[in-house]
Parts: C-alpha cells; sequence; structure tokens
C-alpha cells in the first residue's frame, strides 16, 4: 500500500506541472488584455502600456512561462491584477465558502440518490419505479440555472422564507446562534440547488448497477434464505452495486468546486466558480490560472482516495494489485 501512494503520488507532479503549462498557455492565447481591461476603454496608452509592464505583460511568452514555473515550484501563483491581492489568499477565503455549499449539497446528494436507486430497483416496473425514474430524469434534463430561479421564486418571493442571495444579511446587528442561523438561511436555497442537480446522476447510476446484481447466486440464495426484500437490496445487493456511483461521487467533487458555477451565479454566492467567473471577465490571468490548477489537484487528490476506497470495499481490487 505505501509503494502503491508513493507511485501515486510521484505520478501527481509531471501530472500538475503538465496542467500548468497547458492552463498558462491556453489563457494567454485567449483574446484580449488584461491590462486594457483593467485601465478601461478611455485610459491613455501610456496608462495601459504601464500596467502591462507593471504585470509583466510586455515580456515574450516564453519568459513569462518560465517566470511562472519559478514561481509555482515556491507555491506562489502571483498577484491578482483585479483583486491587487495574492491569488492563494483569494483561493484559501473563496474555496471555504465553495466547500461550506458543495460538502452539504453533495453527502445528501450521494446518500438520498443511493437511497432512491436502490429503493426503486426493487420495484422495477411498478408505478413507484416509473414515477421516480421520471422524476429524475426531469431533474437530470433541467438546466441547473433554472431549478435555481423557480426555487427562488417559491421559497422567497411567493413564500419568503429564504433570502434570495448572499451569503449573509449585509449589516446586520447579529450576535452568536443567530450568525449561524443566518448563514444557514442564506446556504439553504443554494445548497438544494446543487443537491438536485447532483442527486438524478447517483441515483440513475446505482438503480442500474442494482439492477444489475440482482440476478447474482447470492442475490438469489439471500431470498431462498428467507431474508426480506429490504434485508437483500439494503444488506446484499446495495454494498456490491456501490462500486459505480462512488466511482462517480469520487472523480467528480474535485469537478463540483469549479462545477457550482451557475450555482453560485445565480445565488450570488461568493464562491470558487463566482471567483473563476469573475476573473474570466476581468482577464485576470494569475487567479484564472490558480483556480484552474487548484481544481486540477482536487481532481487528482479524490481519484486517489476513491482508489483507497475501492481497495477497502472490494478486496478483488487488492488482490489484483497484489498479482500486478
Amino acid at each position: 500500500m505505501g509503494r502503491y501512494l508513493l507511485g501515486r503520488l510521484l505520478q501527481f507532479i509531471p501530472l500538475i506541472l503538465f496542467v500548468v503549462v497547458l492552463n498558462f498557455t491556453l489563457v494567454n492565447l485567449a483574446p484580449g488584455d488584461p491590462a486594457r481591461v483593467l485601465a478601461g476603454e478611455d485610459a491613455p496608452l501610456e496608462y495601459i502600456e504601464t500596467l502591462r509592464q507593471r504585470f509583466g505583460l510586455d515580456e515574450p511568452f516564453h519568459v513569462r512561462l518560465y517566470l511562472y514555473l519559478k514561481s509555482f515550484v515556491q507555491l506562489d501563483f502571483g498577484y491578482s491584477y483585479a483583486f491587487d491581492r495574492p491569488v492563494l489568499a483569494l483561493i484559501g477565503q473563496h474555496l471555504a465558502n465553495t466547500l461550506l455549499l458543495v460538502i452539504p449539497a453533495k453527502l445528501v446528494a450521494v446518500s438520498l440518490g443511493m437511497f432512491i436507486g436502490a429503493w426503486t430497483s426493487g420495484r422495477f416496473g411498478s408505478f413507484l419505479d416509473t414515477f421516480w425514474s421520471t422524476v429524475m430524469l426531469l431533474l437530470y434534463a433541467a438546466p441547473t440555472f433554472w431549478v435555481g430561479l423557480m426555487i427562488i421564486m417559491v421559497f422567497s418571493i411567493w413564500l419568503g422564507w429564504f433570502p434570495t442571495s448572499g451569503i449573509m444579511t449585509v449589516a446586520s446587528t447579529y450576535s452568536g446562534w443567530e450568525v449561524v442561523v443566518d448563514r444557514l438561511r442564506h446556504l439553504f436555497l443554494p445548497s438544494l440547488t446543487l443537491m438536485l442537480s447532483l442527486l438524478p446522476i447517483y441515483a440513475r447510476i446505482t438503480r442500474a448497477a442494482m439492477l444489475e446484481v440482482q440476478h447474482e447466486d447470492y442475490i438469489l440464495t439471500a431470498r431462498a434464505k428467507g431474508l426480506t426484500e429490504r434485508e437483500v437490496l439494503f444488506g446484499h445487493a446495495l454494498p456490491n452495486a456501490l462500486l459505480p456511483p462512488i466511482t462517480i461521487a469520487g472523480i467528480s467533487f474535485g469537478l463540483v468546486f469549479t462545477g457550482a458555477l451557475l450555482v453560485e451565479i445565480v445565488y450570488s454566492w461568493p464562491g470558487l466558480g463566482r471567483l473563476m467567473y469573475q476573473s474570466v471577465y476581468r482577464r485576470d490571468y494569475p487567479l484564472l490560472m490558480g483556480i484552474f490548477t487548484i481544481s486540477a489537484v482536487a481532481v487528482a487528490v479524490f481519484s486517489l482516495l476513491t482508489d483507497l476506497v475501492y481497495m477497502l470495499l472490494d478486496p478483488r481490487v487488492k488482490l489484483h494489485r497484489r498479482e500486478q
């Protein structure tokens, strides 16, 4: 196990360097001039040229790439053009808000999706199976921003239960538990929207995996022993059908950081996805490349964690690696 982990960690180094070079190349080939965007349309050329020299944009491409890689290996992602702050500080601040949004939505979507998928698979072909399959298909097809707007209309405008945007009430005098309750009220709707966009993925994958294993010999044996359908489904079939949804959950977790972009824009949530949108709009190259790099690291890390969970859930994976 230690040798396997060391090998995977060593693979991360060339992978991350490749991602950094690719991101730098694509971002710098994109149309637009960061200095002109920062200066404004009516700014004099002398001021624009001063900004280009200040940010090193007047240097050749290979020089800028070398300087960026030199700073990157020292874990220095540079300064944001638009915010005039270190990139890592900005990412850390907004990443915390994104985790606050993503983790509850992801956990509920995975657990509830697995339950719905397992439960409907035991009623294959029934009205309930058809109903829930249709609901999951509609949720999967519905655009995330549309779902968010409908939820705002119902829960904020019509019922007035929750705020429409932001992470906290501006200029409030809350203290203690009032602050916690206020944050939870602002968190509920965006987290619900993100959860509903992820829920059908895990429900459909779990249902398909459950239908595949229900004809295996050990399932027939469990039924022949007189076990209840619930014991067969959740005690024998579900543990053996967990690998496909866990694979999707693990790999997609790193992508959710920036995949929550539409939710964060709809609800004005100050997270990493919204920060990425602002960096694109303002041509903030260092900030945009920093977000891309953090996302790539997250995908690689959660891919490794998924493999480790595989080994814990399925001993055959351990045996296969040992034979190799």
